[in-house]
């Protein structure tokens, strides 16, 4: 059974245990804005040193994998079983998530004004989430909006998905993910950055994970 997720602090080190879930928050130094590759480089050498105190093994001997548009995997396992990863981006932040033993899935999303947030609601979110925001004002649907999307963007990380439009055999899909919401604490962020949310999903162990 999965347990609730950890959120640490930036600098703290793992803490693994089987099926429970590590987030990591980092802000990002330096000039903005930077550019997505300067950031995802960033991010990486953050996962390579938190992969390495879990392994107890040196980062340039972590044996991670990245391929454009998937999660990156890692072929090391911590006491026999797979570790999953998942990254989220926002400006300004980095989340990085770890889980021992299942699957895993996050996003970050910002709190903002979307002039289209209605058209996309419908599109990606199905037509009783987008009649759920249009029942509520601005200012709260922008945090109930970001909070979807960011839930439905964790979920499809975790199943392997890429996002596709709503469907109910897609919702049907995505429910397998078992959801938890994080709060995000203001002295993770950047100064003067916009809010964000922070959703988890995580599902059934990887297959030949280990018990």
């Amino acid at each position: 059974m999965r347990l609730p997720a950890v959120l640490r602090q930036p600098g703290e080190p793992p803490g693994l245990v089987a099926q429970r879930p590590e987030v990591w928050l980092l802000a990002v130094p330096g000039v903005q804005p930077q550019t997505k590759a300067q950031v995802r480089t960033l991010a990486r050498q953050a996962l390579r040193r938190l992969l390495s105190q879990c392994l107890g093994v040196a980062p340039q001997q972590v044996a991670l994998v990245f391929v454009p548009g998937q999660a990156p995997t890692v072929a090391d396992r911590w006491q026999g079983l797979a570790l999953s990863i998942s990254m989220g981006y926002a400006p300004g932040v980095v989340a990085i998530g770890l889980c021992a033993g299942g699957r895993l899935g996050i996003d970050l999303a910002v709190v903002q004004p979307l002039p289209d947030w209605e058209p996309l609601a419908r599109l990606y979110l199905g037509d009783r989430v987008a009649q759920q925001l249009a029942e509520v004002a601005g200012g709260q649907r922008d945090q109930d909006f970001a909070r979807a999307w960011a839930a439905m963007e964790a979920r499809s990380k975790c199943l392997g998905l890429g996002l596709q439009e709503w469907s109910p055999a897609r919702e049907l899909h995505l429910n397998a993910a078992v959801l938890e919401q994080l709060p995000v604490p203001p002295d993770a962020l950047p100064v003067g950055a916009p809010p964000y949310v922070l959703a988890l999903a995580c599902s059934a162990p990887h297959p030949g994970a280990g018990v």
